[in-house]
């Protein structure tokens, strides 16, 4: 089924707001926006792989449009049903639009509001897809018109709402201050400046290039209290540091200490998310910069995603983990580090088990690749086994291997147990 234009942009506003809200919801809005980006791409429409929910400004050609042409052209296309409307036409339209200056803008919307074609619809999807448009272009111009003229489209008119949030996440990223201030200027006048999602947009805007201010609106009263992870995603990796110092400062101001700990957590988790997706060797260097206290680096050390590492850099990071936590706490993290890397690349995690030096880390890493190799490769594992050291460990991974034998081998798995006597 097409999508028009209007629909689609529709839809990457809403889910930029939703990944704002929810981790879960943003891996979904992601996966249904490469559906709905082709769409737009087909349309002669960029998007930008940063910000899905932005549209990438062309160069803007230095050419007069006559926005009678552009008005009725407009009209015509959202006149005819989905399936009539060939992308050349679209894609001209778009063109066209890409041309206008915020003076022009405003002159379309004077003559789409007051032409009277004989199906309305065809106006007001005009209408919407303009202002989207406007948004993007110039989110801070697209703001102080519908400030001046909040007539345009009715009052929550999902079009109208949608390019409200774009251009208020738009400026909020390039103008913190100023975007700030029209949002407490205008927010009483119109519901449509009103409410928890422009917050949302506003705040993760703020976020992309201010990380600390954002954390300081949620301590702020009347301010929406957002997810302070919410802001370590939004955060530019180059500000990732000010975002850190502003999870501090806002955690450490909360009266209740459970709010405070947890709070922090949070934040700290979604750190560790981002980091695990990143070069090791630049998270490594980011996090020596950032002088992380102890409580941190345990904190992140035990939320790393090993799923999310470079195959690459999996071991380095296991290294990292033990050096981060006590021995009884990385034990177990490092157990499954190792056990999900056997299972994506179990010659990588040999070769990396064979080149780490003795010690406590390297005998957890054994325990969990013999352990999980014991179900496919038995006297491989038992190799493995016997290059720990004797006593407790090495005799609680043989006792694991051979429960893990294959079931086809009975022969093999009760030679193995009277071997090492195995009760």
């Amino acid at each position: 089924m097409k999508l028009s234009i209007v629909t689609t942009l529709a839809i990457l506003a809403l889910a930029a707001w939703q990944g704002f809200r929810d981790e879960k919801r943003i891996a979904a809005a992601r996966e249904r926006n490469a559906h709905l980006a082709e769409d737009t791409r087909r349309a002669g429409i960029q998007l930008n792989s940063t910000y899905p929910a932005r549209i990438t400004k062309r160069h803007r050609e230095d050419r007069s449009v006559d926005v009678t042409v552009l008005t009725n052209g407009l009209l015509a296309l959202f006149g005819k049903d989905e399936a009539s409307r060939s992308h050349e036409e679209m894609r001209t339209l778009g063109e066209m639009i890409e041309s206008l200056d915020p003076a022009k803008f405003r002159e379309l919307f004077s003559r789409l509001r007051e032409s009277n074609p004989m199906e309305l619809k065809s106006r007001d999807d005009s209408l919407r897809m303009v202002i989207q448009r406007f948004s993007d272009l110039f989110p801070q111009a697209t703001l102080e018109f519908l400030a001046e003229s909040p007539d345009v489209l009715q009052t929550g008119n999902p079009g109208k709402i949608n390019a409200i949030h774009i251009a208020i996440n738009g400026w909020a990223a390039v103008a913190p201050n100023a975007a700030l201030a029209w949002f407490r200027e205008n927010k009483d006048k119109s519901a449509d400046f009103s409410g928890e999602e422009i917050q949302g947009f506003l705040l993760s805007g703020i976020a992309r290039s201010d990380p600390k201010m954002a954390f300081g609106l949620l301590a702020a009263a009347g301010f929406a209290k957002e997810k302070a992870d919410s802001i370590f995603r939004w955060a530019a990796p180059e500000n990732r540091q000010q975002a850190l110092e502003g999870l501090r400062d806002y955690s450490q101001g909360l009266s209740d200490p459970m709010a405070r700990e947890q709070t922090m957590e949070q934040g700290l988790k979604t750190l560790s998310s981002i980091l695990s997706q990143q070069d090791f060797e630049i998270s490594q260097k980011w996090m020596e910069s950032a002088e992380l206290n102890q409580k941190e680096r345990e904190i992140i050390a035990k939320n790393l995603t090993g799923y999310a590492f470079q195959p690459a850099d999996t071991g380095r990071w296991i290294e990292w983990i033990a050096g981060a936590l006590t021995a009884g706490e990385a034990d177990p993290k490092i157990a499954g580090l190792v056990s999900q890397w056997t299972q994506i690349d179990y010659q990588a995690a040999g070769k990396w088990l064979v080149a780490t030096p003795d010690g406590p880390a390297k005998n957890a890493a054994i325990r969990s690749y013999a352990e999980t190799v014991a179900k496919y490769e038995p006297e491989a594992a038992a190799q493995w086994a016997l290059t720990m050291p004797a006593g407790k460990d090495r005799d609680l991974t043989l006792r694991q291997i051979y429960q893990n034998w294959p079931g086809d081998d009975i022969t093999a798995k009760e030679a193995f147990k009277q071997e090492h006597g195995i009760k």
